[in-house]
């Protein structure tokens, strides 16, 4: 299908078309299809949704295993595993297979609904415009449309020029300052501007003040909000409001009532070499969320963070409603999902977790390559969301219990019903990062947390200062909880951001550095 999308792009522009109505057709079918499945299965029958937890438990012991992968001199045992994952693999997949035949007896499929211009600019307001990208071979096209008037097409030749810019530019961005290279980051950023941002901008609508943005491929990676502004010395964060989404569908996502859930669930200073052994229960329908994941370096254990206490009691600050709070031992994964149920929020303080990015050649920033073992486990056609997730009480453990090891994945997490959620933040290490596919999006915790039925998302592109983000965080929150004209979340980060680079923290530091204010991207209106 792709194939021949792309053939048709090509054509289209030979032929004065936009090709933008068939995009809409097809764009992120398979992401779209997989969270339609989700929430038809969610309300479904007792029988159904009975299945669709054994579903989960295959999904948490397929984590579990991918985990722990032996070494290639192991023979013997290294053949156990992979027969295992082999079963495994093979009971999702005919579950899953069970499961979407129900889900089509529940609603319309995502094929055969029709998403055209006019439905995504009734929901533009005047001063909003969207911005579609897609990578089609050799090149991004782009299609410009406000809330009135014809879709604009744009072609951005040289694809590949583009996104290595882009891995430099965030690269440069992301560097401390004693390590960063102004000159090069500033003409990296003009570049970016030329070639991406100037001709998009000549097609804005007039009075264009909010850019619903939707960046395709490697683009995803991009801090469009350092890039430069206008006028010199200014980036594009200064110029408009930047709302970022996966796929243009979500514009049309319903707006849904406000739930009868209350009090907050803060998580923190969390015991990662053991879980206390409760016996607790695990819900199948959580509640309102608000998750914050802490900025710690990624290892092969985690370090316990007593710091991030600091940023839970900064969160609750702003919290009018009861809270409940997990910490050390007591923060385990049975009780954080057992503890859902009747929160409005949920604060997370602990290690979030990213252990490849397959575009970028098996390799972290700044670090070595991970390994032929990985790679060849990603060949064999794992799930790239089981290498991404956040990390809770006995995470370290090798005696986790059950399939509940205190590693929550991003596969694990698209599978909770959030139904309820409006806000998902993750305050964490690269949390929008994973493995970028064309036209679906990125498959990593932000997609995971959306196909679970979150609205809103915030999460960053790179390991963050933990001052900055702190005092981040405060004024984040400030924004948002307001008494008088609270702000969105996308406004509110953006306020924020710009209100950092002019704050000081401890010795009088300075945060006017991209690196500490530019590596957050708001998702979802």
């Amino acid at each position: 299908m792709r194939f021949h999308l792309d053939t048709w792009l090509h054509l289209a522009a030979e032929l004065d078309q936009t090709g933008y109505p068939e995009v809409l057709r097809v764009r992120g079918l398979a992401t779209r299809t997989a969270a339609w499945q989700r929430a038809m299965l969610r309300h479904a029958k007792p029988e159904t949704i009975a299945r669709m937890e054994d579903l989960r438990a295959l999904n948490r012991r397929l984590a579990a295993l991918s985990a722990d992968m032996p070494p290639v001199f192991e023979k013997k045992k290294r053949a156990r595993w992979q027969a295992s994952c082999g079963a495994l693999g093979a009971q999702r997949d005919k579950l899953a297979r069970t499961l979407a035949a129900a889900a089509t007896q529940l609603g319309e499929p995502p094929a055969r609904r029709s998403v055209g211009v006019a439905d995504l600019q009734a929901r533009l307001a005047p001063g909003e415009a969207l911005v579609d990208t897609l990578r089609v071979r050799d090149r991004y096209v782009v299609w410009v449309l406000g809330s009135k008037g014809a879709v604009q097409r744009i072609d951005i030749k040289d694809a590949d020029a583009l996104d290595e810019h882009t891995e430099r530019f965030a690269e440069l961005a992301a560097r401390a300052e004693d390590d960063a290279d102004p000159t090069s980051f500033r003409a990296t950023g003009t570049r970016i501007r030329e070639q991406l941002w100037a001709p998009i901008q000549a097609r804005l609508p007039e009075g264009t003040r909010t850019i619903h943005i939707c960046l395709d491929a490697g683009l995803a990676a991009l801090p469009l909000a350092a890039t430069p502004g206008k006028s010199a010395g200014t980036h594009l964060l200064d110029d408009f409001l930047l709302v970022h989404h996966a796929l243009p569908h979500e514009l049309l996502a319903i707006k849904r009532a406000t739930d009868a859930a209350d009090g907050a669930l803060l998580v923190g200073d969390v015991d990662y070499a053991v879980a206390r052994q409760d016996s607790v229960q695990v819900p199948t329908q959580p509640a309102h969320t608000l998750a914050v994941i802490d900025r710690a370096r990624r290892g092969k254990r985690f370090a316990r963070l007593p710091e991030t206490r600091v940023e839970v009691a900064a969160v609750r600050k702003h919290l009018g409603a009861p809270v409940t709070t997990l910490t050390g031992a007591g923060a385990s994964e049975a009780a954080v999902l057992a503890a859902l149920p009747g929160r409005r929020l949920l604060h997370i303080a602990t290690h979030g977790f990213l252990h490849t990015n397959p575009r970028r050649g098996l390799k972290r920033r700044g670090a070595a390559w991970l390994g032929a073992d990985l790679e060849r486990h990603l060949a064999a056609g794992h799930d790239p969301m089981v290498l991404t997730g956040l990390a809770l009480a006995g995470a370290n453990s090798k005696a986790a219990q059950g399939t509940l090891d205190g590693i929550l994945t991003a596969l694990e997490v698209s599978h909770l019903d959030l139904d309820a959620v409006d806000l998902v933040v993750l305050s964490a290490c690269e949390t929008a990062l994973g493995r970028p596919e064309a036209g679906e999006g990125v498959l990593g915790l932000v997609q995971g947390f959306q196909m679970a039925g979150a609205r809103k998302v915030i999460a960053s592109l790179w390991k963050v200062d933990d001052e900055a983000t702190r005092i981040l965080m405060e004024r984040f929150y400030a924004g948002l909880t307001r008494e008088d004209d609270p702000l969105s979340p996308a406004a509110a980060l953006r306020a924020a951001a710009r209100n950092l680079r002019g704050a000081k923290g401890e010795r009088d530091r300075s945060f006017a550095a991209p690196r500490y204010w530019a590596a957050f991207v708001a998702y979802g209106r």
